[in-house]
């Protein structure tokens, strides 16, 4: 079944405050051969992306976050880098109608989500950016 995962070369920004599930998420992207840069909070992940925002092709972020939450992340490097690709990943689909179209993010992750979801959504987000 792995075998037909899509896989990429390119570096992630993964930014969750659960550390166990960053760890989990860091092995399954590196093990789709994506180089993983991992953040437990939101504010280590933006001053890490304001101070070299072109290291990264694309940011996976958890919504609900303590400080500042995912959709006010995605606005914050927004201001950095308008066009990089953001993956929100929450287990509320409340936020999914506003957060894709108010703060243009390129997918929902639904959580839980299995192996065959996170390979497959980061591989179409970031096929679609190198389209544009």
């Amino acid at each position: 079944m792995e075998a037909s995962l899509p896989t990429g070369k390119e570096t992630i920004l993964l930014i969750d405050d659960d550390t166990e599930l960053l760890e989990i998420w860091e092995t399954l992207l590196g093990s789709l051969g994506y180089t993983v840069d991992k953040r437990a909070s939101a504010s280590e992940a933006l001053e890490a992306f304001s101070n070299n925002s072109q290291k990264y092709d694309l940011i996976i972020t958890d919504m609900t976050m303590p400080q500042v939450t995912g959709d006010k992340l995605a606005r914050e490097v927004r201001k950095v880098r308008n066009n990089i690709p953001i993956i929100l990943n929450s287990g509320f689909s409340a936020i999914i109608d506003d957060a894709l179209t108010e703060l243009n993010i390129n997918a929902i992750l639904m959580k839980p989500a299995t192996l065959m979801d996170l390979a497959n959504t980061v591989r179409k987000v970031l096929d679609e950016k190198a389209c544009i």
